[in-house]
């Protein structure tokens, strides 16, 4: 509303009570009434709208204020926080007292018949369990052997005597091959308890997948997680190979959840 008086005319009483209560309330509503003179003389009173933030620009603010501090956050404590995360995720029952059977699954021959070997040597259990696998296209032309092969000669070589091993199964080619081969040669031979040697971040799954199957027939798995090869559980994410291995690990456990 414009007010606008002449240079030679006064605005009557009524009228000026009228302008000084409208500057009042415009004062209280925290406007400020601003006064503009024209070229014929008159004053105009204006008053201007404050400028208001809209809503969602203060929501993206606020998200992208929250980024910020969490990317300053992980790069500032990222070491911690990575080894932490990969420490939740092992399930590692070390260290094992005695159980019937130590379980090798195929694979990680750089770990698992190690592993293995040291507790038969310590005594924890006397016999010692690898699986027959698939032969692989490379095993066809005879230029590898099948993983149990292999872990029966790194496990002799470490001193295990051969009577001590026992291949089951028939063309294992998964974990899940493995524990059905190891239920059915549980129950046929009346065992109570197994350890099952993997590395760290496969323990998930092997406890899931073994303990799943066997805990129905009374059987106690332990799982006996060891270090990676090549890289370290310290530092599995400057490794190509521990990322990667630990990406896998989380998409197969998620896969053996849904489908077993």
């Amino acid at each position: 509303m414009l007010l606008k008086t002449s240079a030679n005319e006064s605005l009557p009483p009524k009228y000026i009570v009228k302008l000084e209560t409208s500057h009042a309330a415009l004062s209280s509503e925290g406007l400020r009434p601003e006064s503009e003179t024209t070229e014929g003389g008159s004053v105009t009173s204006t008053s201007k709208m404050p400028q208001t933030c809209p809503r969602w620009l203060k929501r993206l603010t606020f998200l992208l204020l929250l980024l910020g501090l969490g990317t300053l956050v992980l790069v500032a404590f990222h070491r911690p926080i990575l080894t932490s995360l990969a420490n939740a995720w092992i399930v590692d029952d070390s260290p094992i007292d005695q159980v019937d059977a130590l379980i090798v699954p195929g694979g990680g021959f750089e770990t698992r018949p190690f592993g293995a070997a040291e507790l038969y040597l310590k005594g924890v259990s006397d016999r010692i369990i690898t699986f027959q696998t698939e032969v692989s296209p490379r095993g066809k032309l005879g230029l590898a052997r099948p993983h149990h092969q292999e872990n029966i000669q790194i496990l002799t070589k470490k001193g295990v005597p051969a009577t001590a091993i026992t291949v089951i199964g028939d063309h294992v080619a998964s974990t899940q091959d493995e524990v059905n081969a190891t239920a059915d040669w549980c129950q046929k031979n009346d065992i109570q308890s197994i350890a099952v040697f993997t590395e760290y971040l496969a323990s998930r799954r092997a406890a899931w997948a073994f303990r799943k199957q066997l805990s129905a027939q009374g059987v106690t798995v332990h799982l006996a997680a060891l270090e990676h090869h090549p890289f370290t559980l310290k530092e599995w994410w400057l490794d190509e190979d521990g990322v990667i291995t630990f990406q896998n690990e989380i998409l197969k456990y998620f896969y053996y959840r849904l489908r077993y």
